[in-house]
This record gives C-alpha cells, sequence and structure tokens, in this order.
C-alpha cells in the first residue's frame, strides 16, 4: 500500500463504474485524490463535452466515500496533479488516446467492473446538452 493515489476520470453521469474505480484505487493507498478532468480538458483529449459543468462533476466526487480531496485539471491548470506514489486514470477514457495525447504517459489504467448507464440514459443526456435551461 502506498500512501497517496491520485484517480483521473470525468465522473460525468456519475454512476456504479465510477464507485468501483474508486475502491479499487482506495485499496492501494491511504489517501486517495480524485482529480475530476474540466470541460476543456475533455474537449482536448477526446473531443467529447460533459453532460454537467466541471464544478458539479467536482463538487458531486468531493462527497463520494473514500475519497480524500478532489481538484479539477485540464490545459487551464496546466495539466497539475497533487504529488502522488500512483495515478490511476478511468480506462473508459483513457485506452483510446494516442500515447502522445495523453499528459501522463505513467498513468495506470483501471476498467470500471460493470456500467449502470443504459443507452436510453445516454441519448436523453446527449439531448439535454442542446437545450438550455429556463428559470
Amino acid at each position: 500500500m502506498v500512501d497517496r493515489a491520485v484517480l483521473l476520470g470525468t465522473f460525468d453521469l456519475l454512476h456504479v463504474g465510477h464507485l468501483d474505480l474508486i475502491r479499487q484505487a482506495r485499496a492501494t493507498a491511504t489517501e486517495l485524490h480524485v482529480g475530476v478532468l474540466s470541460d476543456r480538458a475533455l474537449l482536448a483529449l477526446a473531443d467529447i463535452g460533459a453532460t454537467a459543468p466541471t464544478s458539479d462533476r467536482a463538487r458531486i466526487a468531493q462527497h463520494l466515500s473514500g475519497v480524500d480531496s478532489v481538484f479539477v485539471t485540464g490545459p487551464e491548470t496546466n495539466w497539475d496533479l497533487p504529488a502522488h506514489d500512483l495515478l490511476f486514470a478511468d480506462e473508459a477514457l483513457f485506452s483510446h488516446l494516442p500515447g502522445d495525447k495523453l499528459p501522463w504517459p505513467h498513468a495506470r489504467l483501471l476498467r470500471a467492473g460493470r456500467r449502470s448507464v443504459s443507452p436510453a440514459i445516454m441519448t436523453a443526456a446527449a439531448g439535454l446538452r442542446g437545450q438550455s435551461s429556463v428559470a
């Protein structure tokens, strides 16, 4: 077991797969620090947009069991990470990226055991991205 681990991910449309990633990373370290990729990071890395804004995704991650702290990273923070002994990343996002596009080539990829987001939820969420809310 190491002192500090960092887990990077989108944490967008939070599902049990995210909880599985946190459990796996937490099992390796005394402290777990979760890095939420910013909206700009998602566009830069994978040319995708998030369903929820960065601030909402970070706030949700702060309340998950096993998470000691949450930070946001991306091009606007120069891809900074806190000090760590192990770095993990969500395989679902990072596995398809070319190595020269990955800011952290030493990251170990973790696979979520299962995903709870159904295609119907994903379709509905995609439709909401283009809508504006009226108060």
